[in-house]
């Protein structure tokens, strides 16, 4: 038998091993949030991390697509490491990557002086072959919006039917788009507009474990909440749904003081005479509509019913929170009356008080710092739930403290000046803490 010399065998086997055909493109895409907010000229960075997991050396093409206010302060742009490139440009290829290594992207967001929400959206494609591409959406609006609207479709990021079909009747409000596919929001993010509209849509759709407890914090902090869509209650109240849990059953009950009763009442409901959102109004309802049947708590006004039937619509104004709860979905509603319902329910949830001051927060609510990313001031702003002394620690991404202060606050919100003094371009971590209350933010440092 003829022998292979083992110099040859060698060779043999690098030449399999390193042979371009078994190169395999591949890579993940993490991304720290999708959605956030900030006032005039605001600069908003959305941060994420390309690693490559394939076999190869690899380029990233990355191209972007937005949809924002036409002022001239709006923009976006894509950033690769420390470089931010135009805001028209909108395909950028990357510096190539060796198998493990990471390149950091970030889409930015300039908030505008036009008040209203803007749209952009990234797809990020190995420039190796392999045809793997993966796409990620971001949404930013502007603080001094009138409302915010929570919106539970799942559907591609430019089409969203319920929140459309509330937006374009409500003429005059300036509205904050949350689309909750994206990203949960906390109770800060919920605490950031005046009013929230949280639209669940259509059947199947329900208030899962963070939605309620983002939900169950804001009402106890007084906030003012709509909550609509069909089978909002059914979804978690009746042993028929593949949602339904005890403790979503007495969350229901407990937040929203409704009893829910059956799951379909009607294709009509009428306003109770003398209500203040309902009173007069008949809402036909175009589609399939499957709105609940409730019964209301002692704490809260009937403003709906399917007559003979029952409740599918309430309002409660106990403990300092305003909450309407509407169980179908507003984007049914066929003709005109839908913009009577949403401008009664605009006026129905604005906050009562007596005097301009918010309500004071339950706990210690953090904000994003602002500006940010920033060079090099900026100021850490919260609402503290009392007066007294806060400790501030910043820290960089390996948990090393690198600043700290102490200062004075009152209750209500507060802002402290922090000036980054002698630190390097990049991602801090920083904590507030008032008596037992500790917050946690982050912020970017760009020189």
């Amino acid at each position: 038998m003829r022998r292979i010399p083992l110099i040859l065998l060698a060779v043999f086997a690098v030449c399999i091993c390193t042979n371009p055909a078994h190169a395999q493109s591949d890579f993940t895409w993490d991304v720290d949030y999708n959605i956030s907010y900030g006032g005039d000229f605001a600069y908003i960075v959305f941060h994420s991390v390309i690693t490559n997991t394939g076999t190869t050396r690899d380029s990233y093409e990355i191209h972007k697509d937005d949809i924002i206010p036409d002022d001239f302060v709006w923009s976006t742009a894509i950033c690769v490491e420390d470089f931010c490139y135009a805001p028209f440009v909108t395909d950028v290829v990357t510096d190539p990557v060796d198998p493990g290594g990471q390149v950091n992207i970030s889409f930015d967001f300039v908030v505008g002086m036009e008040v209203a929400t803007g749209y952009g959206t990234l797809q990020v494609c190995t420039a190796g072959g392999g045809g793997q591409c993966l796409v990620e959406n971001f949404v930013a609006f502007h603080t001094s919006c009138d409302l915010l609207v929570v919106n539970d479709y799942n559907e591609p990021w430019q089409f969203w039917p319920s929140y459309d079909a509330v937006a374009a009747q409500m003429p005059g409000k300036n509205i904050g788009h949350w689309p909750h596919s994206l990203q949960t929001p906390t109770l800060a993010d919920l605490q950031v507009l005046p009013m929230v509209f949280w639209l669940t849509g259509g059947n199947g759709i329900s208030l899962d474990a963070n939605d309620r407890t983002a939900i169950g914090e804001f009402l106890n902090a007084g906030g003012s909440l709509m909550a609509t869509g069909d089978d909002l209650a059914f979804s978690l109240c009746d042993p028929a749904s593949a949602d339904y849990s005890p403790e979503g059953q007495f969350w229901i009950d407990s937040f929203f003081d409704i009893t829910y009763e059956i799951d379909f009442g009607g294709n009509a409901p009428e306003g109770v005479p003398g209500s203040g959102v309902g009173g007069g109004l008949v809402l036909p309802l175009g589609g399939s509509p499957d709105p609940d049947v409730v019964t209301p708590g002692l704490g809260s006004a009937p403003q709906f019913e399917f007559p003979g039937v029952g409740v599918t619509g309430s309002m409660n104004t106990t403990g300092g929170k305003r909450l309407l709860y509407l169980g179908f979905d507003p984007a049914d509603v066929a003709g005109p009356e839908l913009m009577t319902l949403l401008q009664r329910a605009c006026d129905a949830l604005m906050p009562v008080t007596d005097s301009d001051t918010p309500a004071l927060p339950q706990g210690l609510v953090l904000r994003q710092n602002q500006p940010n990313p920033f060079n090099p001031k900026t100021n850490l702003r919260f609402a503290s739930p009392a007066a007294g002394l806060a400790q501030v620690v910043v820290m960089d991404v390996n948990g090393r403290r690198v600043a700290g202060f102490e200062a004075s606050v009152e209750e209500g919100e507060n802002s402290l000046p922090f000036a980054a003094d002698g630190m390097s371009s990049g991602t801090y971590f920083y904590l507030v803490q008032v008596g037992d209350e500790v917050a946690a933010g982050k912020m970017t440092l760009l020189k």
